[in-house]
């Protein structure tokens, strides 16, 4: 069985989604692809998709650790549950941006 089910045009698309900040457009992509057993996208798909907003962080955000706070407080207000899943993967790198 193949560990992914993103296509790279799926990742294509997630990679600009990152970019506009469109995560809830992500979610909707991730939820379409969830699977029956875990009730949640594969975990090789929720990585692309953690790694890829962190590079982009990297790469792009004037301040890493709020840019990381905020999208994962988000990923983390949202209702799916790959969305918290997400969220706790990112939010504990803006740490430094507000540790309360």
């Amino acid at each position: 069985m193949n560990d992914s089910l993103l296509t790279g045009k799926k990742k294509k698309e997630i990679s600009e989604l990152i970019k506009a900040k469109e995560y809830s457009s992500i979610i909707s992509i991730l939820e379409k692809i969830k699977t029956g057993h875990a009730g949640t996208a594969k975990t090789k798909d929720k990585r692309f998709v953690i790694t890829e907003i962190v590079k982009y962080g990297l790469d792009s955000a004037p301040d890493k650790e709020k840019y990381y706070l905020s999208s994962g407080s988000f990923f983390c207000r949202q209702k799916e549950d790959v969305s918290k899943e997400i969220g706790v993967s990112l939010i504990w790198r803006g740490y430094k941006a507000n540790p309360e």
